[in-house]
């Protein structure tokens, strides 16, 4: 081949070149981490060499400096109690804060169908998360998928949120496939352009605009660090407003500390019916989940619910609280002083759930929503928040016991059905008064639409 490269026209000579450095491309790109490996591994080995000839003198004198030390009761005692200490350390974070997962529960599509149709239906009418703040910066599209639906959800350049459907009224593309484009989401087909209130605004290659040129724009909210959507399956708008929460406003707000996220197998309305169910904290909840301390301490759960009165301004709140004390084994009154902490949550709708956690040592604020992604899936979502002088250590503790506690409640409500006349006794708690309050946030049109295919 070298003895005709005079020959080569210059295009093919290129087009050699060009193919001989994508292969070297894709080469290093299969193997960059063995590459990787094998650069790091040549660094540490020339550092070690260095090291080695530069204290190669001095090798025995440190030798003997170290045994020397060791010798030395004290220095050895204070050694091994240091050693004793970072075991114990140790051991105590992983038995508080480890948390080993549950055995993941497998689902059919066909029973999960089946038993979806038992219950209420799967998308109440109300104000649900659409997402955290930060996850749509200015200028960026997302696709999100809740209720049944797909939103192409963008940032203007200007900063402001807004929510689309997300198929193009043209030719049905996928508008978050799109960019945005100053203020406004250009669609990745035809490059239609559409503002937040869904109007087309451009057609490049036509002179006029038709009339009926738009796609859906849905409500939105954005506080708490969230991004709200309302949802009402008549196309209803908004019939209560959230606000602010006293926490994050004024002069000493709560700090944000983190965030989480999951998805589970349970309807929406299981999570409300669950805190007045007075009845399932001893045989689910007694126990501590720190590894050998349900064997010293049990927990008492005392619990009650209220809802706001229908026709009021807070129709759609609930109010749930939980004193949970922390008690010996064997005694049935005698509470542990200042170990307990005192619980009011606060139900926005069906979905969204402010937790204030009292304790002796801080102030916790949980932000817990639950968004249908189907009937029977949820995305659950938590950010926390707590006064500027709680520790972290404390506010990582409480919400890990209390999300371990929910873990308990989802293995259960992952695998149970719905019974619209239960058979209640009077010890079981408000069950009854939440499925009365619940039911505003149905309409007869609220089946309609349901997709349970997913």
């Amino acid at each position: 081949r070298a003895k005709n490269f005079a020959y080569q026209p210059i295009a093919a000579i290129n087009s050699d070149r060009m193919k001989s450095e994508s292969k070297i491309r894709l080469f290093i790109s299969k193997n960059s981490g063995v590459l990787s490996t094998l650069l790091k591994l040549a660094v540490v080995a020339v550092l070690m060499f260095s090291a080695s000839s530069f204290f190669q003198a001095d090798l025995a004198s440190l030798t003997a400096f170290a045994l020397a030390l060791l010798q030395n009761r004290f220095v050895y005692g204070f050694l091994v109690f240091l050693s004793t200490l970072g075991a114990l350390l140790v051991g105590l974070y992983v038995c508080v804060f480890v948390r080993f997962k549950p055995k993941e529960l497998k689902f059919d599509a066909l029973d999960e169908e089946k038993r979806a149709a038992a219950f209420p239906p799967g998308y109440p009418n109300s104000w649900w998360k659409l997402c955290d703040s930060e996850e749509v910066r200015p200028g960026e599209v997302k696709e999100i998928n809740i209720l049944g639906r797909r939103f192409a959800v963008f940032r203007t350049e200007d900063g402001v949120i807004s929510a689309l459907d997300a198929y193009c009224p043209h030719l049905a593309a996928n508008l978050s496939q799109g960019k945005v484009v100053g203020n406004s989401l250009e669609c990745p087909f035809h490059a239609w352009r559409f503002g937040p209130d869904g109007q087309c605004v451009d057609i490049p290659y036509a002179k006029n605009i038709p009339k009926n040129a738009a796609t859906r724009s849905w409500d939105l909210k954005e506080l708490w660090g969230m991004v709200m959507i309302w949802y009402h399956c008549d196309g209803i708008p908004p019939t209560w407003e959230l606000e602010d929460l006293p926490e994050l406003c004024g002069d000493n707000p709560y700090t944000f500390r983190f965030k989480f996220r999951a998805e589970v197998n349970m309807h929406v309305q299981d999570f409300a019916e669950n805190g007045p169910d007075s009845a399932h904290f001893a045989p689910v909840h007694q126990e501590m989940t720190i590894p050998f301390a349900r064997y010293l301490f049990k927990i008492r759960h005392v619990t009650s619910w209220r809802n706001g009165e229908f026709g009021s301004d807070t129709h759609h709140m609930g109010y749930f609280a939980d004193d949970a004390d922390l008690m010996f084994q064997w005694s049935e009154s005698d509470i542990i002083p200042n170990a307990g902490a005192r619980v009011a949550a606060t139900f926005h709708g069906p979905g969204l759930v402010v937790f204030r956690f009292s304790t002796a040592l801080g102030e916790i604020l949980l932000v817990k929503s639950f968004t249908p992604i189907a009937p029977l899936k949820q995305r659950m979502d938590d950010r926390v928040f707590a006064s500027p002088k709680t520790w972290n250590l404390l506010v990582k503790y409480i919400i890990l016991e209390a999300n371990t506690q929910f873990g308990q409640d989802i293995q259960l409500w992952s695998r149970k059905s719905y019974s619209h006349k239960p058979l209640i006794v009077k010890e079981d708690g408000n069950i009854l008064g939440v499925r009365r309050w619940y039911k505003q946030f149905y309409t007869k049109n609220s089946r309609r639409g349901m997709d349970l295919s997913w």
